[in-house]
């Protein structure tokens, strides 16, 4: 394919300055005696021809979001909240396809609360629970896709953008299925197949060195397939061993990734994109000639694609958000938004599901407040912030969390908190002089489950739960989702099983085995529209009490522009705090969270405070912030807009446990 033969689809909004950019940013070259970079000066025309023939088709094939006019710099506002949802997540009685029973579900339930839905994988992808609804029934829940077109089994493209908000679809780029049309044709041989997934030369395998290699699952990573003609292949699986790597060194996988992302989610409607684990897309093992040994995560070559998918996108499709997704660290999150803003238009912000449930174990803040303060000092670093996922919680972020003051690593700490409501932990493998240890990854366990104390979750169960119970469990749920709500420079998100306040399902979990099935229950639509308009249980009333809770906070955002996630923001700002167990005052407990937002049309500001303890807790703000504030009006805007009276050292508060405070103070 040459740029001449497809001049015709060419589209104007493609420049020429981009184009170069992106091969400067992909063309292999040597550096300290090792090749790196991903593809010739010849490939390189490949791929460049391919770029103007999609944007060309993309003109001509432009989604109903991409018609009104857009401003890049005001890609979010306070009204962008996410809901985040398997495409079969919803049960219902009525014989709808999955997609039409998720889009009806939304549209009726959520549309009012959430401005995007986020759908994972759609895809197909192995069945191998046929007696089980719903994720679970796939393998990897749909994280094994076979290719990148729409399953019919879930419906059709139509039922997805009949859906009352923006759409985000989950690009898997990193691995297919190893029962995917693709990898069969690469085992077999098949032209224009070669080298479409990651292999390893047989001779080469004794050389192989893992140490360096950073590995997000304990299975070993190389896994061996027969073809029809007897031939073996040696391919890297990084997450299981039916989950084989695409080789995008190969302009050809290139390519076709490139016209799945046009073509299959932009052009069917996905105005955002979740890019799955991309850190882990180049892999370079020293085994070739002149090959770099590295730890294959967070190369900078796939830093690089993702310059070039941004850079290509602000072209021919400004509106699309791009959100890599990468479980690790703060520091390591961070590279993935780019040294001038140009990889990811906004991170997944792993930190603040762990920190969020830890705060509340500990009834400290500490954790929560330097988590947002961090989010306060990189205004442009926008968050995709959460506190639950479909995985579950991913663990690994604790690791900047300060040990506890009786010496316990704040992990441990918390795995043994998550162990007794129920639960489970799954680890990465990592080799440390010579021995290879088990590093724990991720918690699987419901946000409700975990949230409850086992005498709660006994007694709502058993539909036995004191009053005292019910509103403790209540008010704790919301203190521990008011912090994504209320931190600087975020973007919350909301998984299913946090909007609907599901439980682990423990019977999915004995049925079809592994721990994250215990966080991937579906919600029946006709026990939640009970719980909403006929509650019966306890948990029909819990449920509906989160419900109403959780949208009187969303619609208390979404009139308030100091909760753009552009908003300027101060952490910590109230004092009067308890002390906590400690002597030492720096080590003393911080039970209250709190944040100043400001409107951006100076107007008035927006005092956030959460009481993470079981006690009541009395606080004013700081002195340096509101010194001259006599005759300020100040009201509650979460608790029907009452009043406090101002004076010149500014108001008092009193917080009861657990309760979410968010005043407006008038300038």
């Amino acid at each position: 394919m040459d740029s001449e033969s497809n001049s015709d689809m060419a589209s104007p909004a493609l420049k020429p300055e981009t184009l170069d950019r992106i091969d400067k940013l992909l063309v292999q070259h040597e550096w300290k005696g090792v090749q790196r970079g991903l593809f010739s000066i010849q490939d390189l025309k490949t791929v460049r021809a391919l770029l103007q023939e999609l944007a060309g088709w993309l003109e001509q094939n432009k989604p109903d979001f991409m018609a009104p006019p857009f401003d890049p710099a005001k890609r979010y506002d306070e009204k962008t909240v996410l809901c985040i949802a398997y495409v079969d997540h919803i049960k219902c009685a009525n014989g709808k396809k999955p997609a039409a029973a998720l889009q009806a579900f939304f549209n009726s339930h959520l549309a009012d609360k959430y401005s995007h839905l986020h759908i994972l994988p759609h895809f197909p992808s192995p069945v191998i629970h046929e007696d089980v609804d719903g994720p679970a029934a796939r393998a990897d829940g749909g994280f094994e896709a076979m290719s990148y077109k729409m399953d019919e089994a879930y419906g059709t493209p139509e039922d997805l953008q009949a859906v009352q908000g923006g759409l985000m679809f989950d690009f898997v780029l990193n691995h297919l299925s190893v029962h995917g049309e693709w990898f069969q044709k690469f085992l077999n041989d098949e032209p224009g197949y070669e080298d479409f997934f990651v292999t390893l030369p047989e001779e080469k395998l004794k050389e192989l060195d893992l140490t360096p290699v950073f590995r997000p699952r304990e299975h070993y990573p190389v896994v061996t397939f027969e073809n029809d003609k007897g031939e073996r292949k040696h391919v890297w699986c990084t997450f299981s061993e039916t989950q084989a790597d695409l080789n995008v060194k190969n302009p050809r996988v290139f390519c076709a990734l490139l016209e799945a992302l046009v073509k299959d989610f932009i052009g069917q409607g996905a105005s955002w994109v979740r890019l799955d684990a991309i850190g882990y897309l180049v892999k370079m093992l020293g085994l070739n000639e002149k090959e770099a040994l590295t730890n294959c995560f967070g190369l900078k070559e796939t830093h690089n694609v993702l310059k070039a998918l941004n850079a290509y996108l602000a072209d021919i499709a400004p509106q699309v958000t791009l959100v890599p997704e990468v479980n690790a660290t703060t520091d390591v999150l961070e590279t993935y938004y780019g040294e001038h803003n140009d990889e990811g238009h906004l991170v997944y912000d792993f930190p603040s599901a762990p920190v969020s449930v830890y705060a509340i174990y500990r009834q400290d803040a500490r954790a929560v407040l330097q988590w947002a303060e961090h989010r306060a000092q990189n205004p442009d670093w926008i968050g995709l912030s959460f506190t639950n996922s479909h995985d579950g919680i991913g663990v690994l972020p604790m690791a900047d969390v300060p040990d506890t003051e009786e010496g316990q690593s704040a992990l441990d700490f918390l795995l043994h908190q998550i162990e007794r409501r129920g639960g489970g932990i799954n680890y990465k493998s990592k080799i440390v002089d010579g021995q290879t240890i088990r590093v724990p990854y991720e918690a699987c366990i419901t946000w409700l489950q975990a949230i409850l104390s086992p005498p709660e979750s006994a007694a709502l169960r058993g539909d036995r739960m004191e009053d005292r119970q019910f509103t403790a469990a209540l008010d704790r749920f919301m203190a521990s989702q008011s912090f994504i709500y209320s931190a600087p420079h975020c973007v919350p998100a909301d998984y299913m099983g946090v909007t609907c306040a599901q439980l682990n399902d423990e019977a999915l979990y004995e049925m079809a085995g592994h721990r994250r099935n215990k966080n991937r229950g579906v919600v029946n639509a006709q026990e939640f529209d009970r719980a909403l308009n006929d509650p019966q249980s306890q948990y029909d009333h819990l449920r509906r009490a989160i419900y109403q809770r959780k949208k009187a906070m969303i619609d208390a955002r979404r009139v308030h522009r100091a909760f753009s996630p552009y908003a300027a923001c101060m952490v910590d700002i109230v004092t009067g705090q308890g002390s906590g167990v400690s002597a030492d005052p720096a080590k003393a407990a911080r039970p209250v969270f709190s944040v100043l937002r400001e409107d951006p049309d100076g107007q008035y500001d927006i005092v956030c405070m959460t009481n993470c303890s079981e006690s009541q807790q009395t606080v004013m703000i700081k002195s340096d912030y509101y010194a001259m504030m006599a005759g300020r009006k100040v009201v509650d805007i979460l608790d029907d807009h009452k009043p406090y009276l101002m004076d010149k050292h500014g108001p008092s508060f009193t917080l009861e446990p657990y309760q979410v405070m968010w005043v407006r103070i008038e300038n």
